[in-house]
């Protein structure tokens, strides 16, 4: 169907003319002067599809407690970027759910991913972060990677759960004070008994 040009502003420079159409059909692009034909050009529009993102294997802690992420992204023109949302799993180690609601006030961590080749059609990389310090550290969580082509198109992952590293200490005193530290974390009323059993762990 013939595209009504004036929808469309041309911009003259010397002796070119150029115009910005968004094309949502295949269609016959004619260059007229008058009544004279002086050229034409067959236009095909290509679907652009959405990417495609997947965990290349379960994300997993080092030794020093930073986490690995390994990941694949691909996508027909190119994948601009790939970003993780980190939450807390409902399934731990002691069953579903919480006792208390401390854990929840602190906010998820921040799993930042920077695409060695933004743009490129494949991408299988790792990513490390160490989150060992943060207070969901030791506990299960779910990641959900996302990854964006540069037309806006999004495709995320199914939640992947894992325990969310944390540093290894293999000291009686530092074991103990890790132990306060979760309590805390997820009881923040504990505090009085938490100080009585830091005094006491101080004194040793």
């Amino acid at each position: 169907e013939p595209i009504d040009t004036a929808q469309f502003p041309m911009v003259k420079s010397g002796d070119s003319v150029t115009s910005n159409v968004t094309l949502d059909q295949p269609m016959v692009v004619k260059v007229m002067d008058g009544d004279q034909n002086l050229s034409a050009y067959n236009l095909a529009v290509v679907p652009d599809h959405p990417p495609t993102i997947d965990f290349a294997a379960d994300p997993v802690g080092d030794e020093r407690g930073a986490l690995n992420v390994q990941w694949k992204a691909s996508d027909d023109y190119g994948v601009k970027s790939v970003s993780a949302e980190v939450s807390l799993a409902d399934q731990q180690e002691d069953g579903v759910g919480f006792a208390d609601n401390g854990v929840f006030l602190y906010d998820p961590p921040k799993f930042n991913i920077a695409m060695k080749h933004p743009g490129a059609s494949i991408a299988v990389e790792k990513t490390s972060q160490d989150l060992s310090s943060h207070a969901w550290a030791g506990f299960y969580v779910e990641m959900v990677l996302t990854a964006v082509d540069a037309a806006g198109h999004k495709a995320s992952t199914s939640p992947r759960r894992f325990k969310l590293p944390e540093r290894a200490f293999f000291k009686p005193l530092a074991q103990a004070l890790v132990e306060q530290r979760k309590k805390l974390i997820l009881n923040p009323a504990s505090a009085p008994d938490v100080a009585t059993m830091m005094q006491a762990l101080l004194t040793y």
